[in-house]
């Protein structure tokens, strides 16, 4: 499977001290089961969910899900 193999190659390069950062979540295959599965460092949530924080209560529960769906760093 795909996943397992980018998971596995992920956490190669996490042993090795590089730090993991998905950019402009929110577009293309971004998949919130992805945050589940893979350890990450840092999370870059597309300006289009971001800009409209604190004024549409779709776009802070659509934030809140993509943070709250972390996997916790190990």
């Amino acid at each position: 499977m795909r996943e397992d193999a980018a998971a596995d190659v992920l956490e190669r390069l996490r042993a090795i001290g590089a730090a993991i950062s998905v950019d402009d979540f929110g577009t293309g295959y971004s998949s919130l089961a992805y945050l589940q599965r893979l350890t990450i460092d840092e999370l870059k949530i597309h300006r289009a969910f971001v800009r409209d924080l604190g004024t549409k209560d779709n776009a802070s529960a659509l934030v809140a899900a993509m943070v709250g769906s972390l996997a916790p760093s190990s």
